[in-house]
């Protein structure tokens, strides 16, 4: 933590709990608002072009064809297909113990 954080702190504190920055404070927040959208929009189109969809697939292909990133899916797979199996299990004995 920076050394004059607690007073940095005070003092934004201080300086917007007046009535006259308060609608100072509003009108920032609108057009930093805007600004976030716009940067929201040009990301989601960004990563919808037909190119950046291939690299992307691209980097995937590479990325999991790694020896140590196969043996991580294989055990995550392998745990995975363990508690499907534990709560179908479960879900069988609940069945049978309910039986009249």
């Amino acid at each position: 933590m920076h050394k004059y954080a607690k007073s940095r702190y005070r003092a934004r504190k201080k300086y917007y709990d007046k009535e006259e920055n308060k609608e100072k404070k509003r009108i920032y927040m609108r057009e930093y608002n805007k600004k976030h959208y716009k940067r929201k929009c040009y990301q989601k189109d960004y990563h919808l072009q037909p190119q950046v969809i291939e690299a992307k697939k691209e980097y995937t292909r590479k990325y999991n064809a790694r020896p140590d990133v196969k043996a991580k899916r294989h055990e995550w797979y392998l745990q995975k297909k363990i508690h499907e199996n534990e709560l179908l299990n479960a879900i069988n004995s609940e069945r049978f113990t309910n039986v009249r």
